[in-house]
């Protein structure tokens, strides 16, 4: 412990040094610079004057004009009154080497943020004259007050306390989680204190960072008011009133179409009679019905409806769910290594759930946290929970039947919430084959009790989610989602095999494109010869781009010799449900970034059982090292992908324009350069 205080002290030195000397070195090379005021300030002839203000609209500038002057950067003292609390501008630069304006990037004036101010300039020469063009909304207006504006200012030294903090921790991680760390050697024993210690706190950590990730965009409260937002709340209404569809009743207009799913012609009618229809709801014989899965509303929606009065929010309920998620993830792993590899260091199985937690769906939930997200949060949560007490109930000799009741439970609701992870059910087969083959303690004349327990959630499950689709669309097997009133025919959409390779590419192996400004991350491009009919919605490329370790997870019968025979299956069953899924997504609903979460767990899954087996094989631990480098690196890469993630737009819910404070403050903190 000594030597990590010590070590602890270290880095804290190293934080300061790097927070004075390498995030502000702006200061220190513009200590010695004498600033200039400009006097000489044009403006456009649309701009108008209200005393000492200017009223702006899109495409209006000042103009410096005569400055003759090696220009290093320029402060920008501007007050401005809009309903936004930062505005976009762009420079143009005469200088000597451009006779003519040239352009430079977009930069952001943000009010609370002293450090947007100031803009450092690399002119070829000195510069004659710049301009500076605001970037508005059309029609927009906004009063904007000059104090000053001044050139070759010492930027100001900007200590950030949360930097400084980030720094400090991530380099103190960095030295703990080393290759060659003695902390290696401490094998998983969760009955030491310490380590029960540092569990809490890693999930109370993670449980706040769900919090401020699903809280992030202020936007997504303004959804809960939105028609196809309130589908569940309506359910629970109806529900408490006796009934299996959702009110509003649709309109005559609606009725009266030959193919109401045909939405260009719908949206025609639509603008034409002033009829409205509820987006994104299953329409059938006249009535409006919830397509999405049922357990939510009949587990959380309609309890507290009943209980309260009053109706709960999306967004509420999917960071709960999450949180009970993340922590059936830490079970089921704590799980998997507890009976097939004993050996494994705390460590590594921290390092591994954290990479798994954060990086199999979880964040792409929170991170827009609505009513689509509701159901793949319930069945991330009963699916890990399911197989967590699917292990867990296996015994020396005999099984639990309390807790292979819960595990069969937990599987089964998962049909009522995404009924594409019912895939994860099979994995039983891996889990208990010596039980039902060899030992006998399952499906056998002297396993009643536990066969019964295993068998009657499903039955029980399967025949009420048959009878509710039956009287809602007349057949047991239809959950209703082909009747959606969406952005194109569902019930003549089809299985069309040219949209398989279009799903696997862009899920899987479409490259994520990078720039060189913040977020960093831009939406990838989707160009197709597929001549039919898609949806896709804006991915930032494909998973094996984002986590490349999951690649290990896909060729895991590379590994077959040093993988466990059961987990060998598991991984078999997990890669091949992670494609069908993918295709199924693709052909029945589209390529959007919300589905990733039906597939990525399966992936995740095979890749830790294969860098598990390759942790408790007999290789070398010279080589070991090396091997632990590459996926320390390749962790620790993805995991910044998904922290990038939180700030892009999602669904044009942009973060920039809905959590400005939130975004500019991760803006200037991470591009310290500016």
């Amino acid at each position: 412990m000594k030597k990590y205080c010590k070590v602890a002290i270290v880095i804290f030195i190293i934080s300061i040094i790097l927070e004075l000397f390498v995030f502000n070195f702006r200061y220190f090379l513009t200590l010695n610079y004498n600033p200039v005021e400009v006097d000489n300030i044009n403006y456009s002839k649309n701009i108008k004057k209200d005393d000492d203000n200017l009223i702006i609209s899109n495409g209006d500038y000042i103009e410096l004009k005569n400055i003759n002057k090696n220009v290093n950067n320029i402060k920008l003292d501007i007050d401005f009154l809009s309903s936004k609390d930062y505005i976009s501008y762009k420079i143009y630069a005469k200088d000597e080497g451009n006779r003519l304006y040239y352009e430079l990037p977009s930069r952001y004036l943000y009010k609370n943020i002293e450090k947007s101010k100031y803009i450092t300039l690399d002119l070829s020469g000195k510069a004659k004259s710049l301009k500076i063009e605001f970037n508005l909304q059309d029609n927009e207006e906004i009063s904007l007050k000059i104090n000053n504006i001044f050139i070759n200012n010492t930027i100001p030294i900007d200590i950030s306390y949360t930097r400084l903090v980030l720094t400090f921790l991530g380099i103190f991680v960095l030295y703990i989680i080393r290759p060659k760390s003695e902390l290696y050697k401490y094998k998983i024993d969760l009955k030491n204190k310490f380590q029960k210690l540092i569990v809490v706190i890693i999930l109370i950590v993670q449980a706040f960072s769900f919090f401020y990730v699903s809280n992030a965009n202020e936007f997504i409260k303004n959804l809960e008011n939105y028609s196809n937002h309130t589908q569940y709340k309506r359910l629970a209404h109806s529900f408490a009133n006796g009934k299996i569809y959702i009110e509003p009743n649709p309109s005559d207009e609606l009725k009266r179409l030959d193919n109401p799913y045909d939405t260009g012609y719908r949206n025609k009618v639509a603008k034409e009679k002033g009829e409205l229809f509820e987006w994104d709801t299953a329409y059938y014989n006249g009535k409006y019905y919830v397509y999405f899965g049922v357990v939510p509303v009949l587990v959380s929606y309609l309890p507290y409806h009943i209980l309260t009065g009053n109706d709960l929010p999306n967004q509420s309920i999917v960071f709960i769910v999450s949180v009970i998620a993340m922590f059936g993830l830490f079970l089921l792993l704590k799980e998997i290594i507890k009976r097939y590899f004993p050996n494994t260091s705390f460590l590594l199985f921290m390092i591994l759930y954290i990479f798994m937690s954060f990086g199999s769906g979880l964040l792409l939930i929170l991170g827009y946290p609505t009513l689509y997200n509701v159901p793949i949060s319930f069945a991330l949560m009963f699916t890990y929970f399911g197989l967590y007490f699917f292990l867990s109930s296996i015994k020396e000799d005999k099984i639990s039947k309390l807790r292979i009741f819960f595990g069969s439970l937990c599987m089964a609701l998962v049909a009522g919430c995404r009924p594409q992870l019912l895939l994860f059910s099979f994995l039983a087969i891996p889990i208990f084959f010596e039980e039902v083959l060899k030992k006998r303690t399952l499906f056998s004349r002297k396993s009643v009790g536990a066969t019964v327990c295993f068998v009657i959630p499903y039955i029980v499950v399967a025949a009420f989610l048959m009878y509710y689709n039956y009287i809602r669309f007349g057949s047991v097997f239809d959950f209703g989602a082909n009747y959606n009133l969406t952005g194109n025919d569902m019930t003549r959409r089809g299985f069309k095999l040219d949209r398989i390779g279009l799903g696997l590419f862009s899920y899987l192996l479409q490259p994520f494109n990078i720039t060189a400004s913040f977020p960093f991350l831009t939406p990838s491009t989707f160009t197709t010869n597929f001549m039919g009919t898609t949806i896709r919605e804006v991915l930032y490329g494909g998973c094996l781009f984002a986590s490349p370790l999951l690649i290990i997870g896909v060729i895991f019968f590379k590994f077959k010799k040093i993988i466990p025979k059961n987990l060998f299956y598991i991984c078999l069953i997990s890669v091949i449900s992670a494609f069908l899924i993918i295709i199924m997504d693709t052909q029945m609903a589209g390529i959007l970034p919300r589905y990733m979460s039906d597939f990525l767990p399966f992936f995740y899954l095979s890749t830790i059982i294969v860098i598990l087996s390759i942790f408790n094989s007999k290789i070398p631990k010279k080589y070991l090292h090396v091997i632990l480098s590459i996926i320390l690196c390749l962790i620790i890469f993805t995991l910044f992908y998904w922290f990038l993630y939180t700030f892009i737009d999602q669904y044009l819910y942009d973060m920039i324009n809905n959590s400005t404070e939130f975004y500019f403050k991760w803006y200037y903190l991470l591009q310290w350069w500016l």
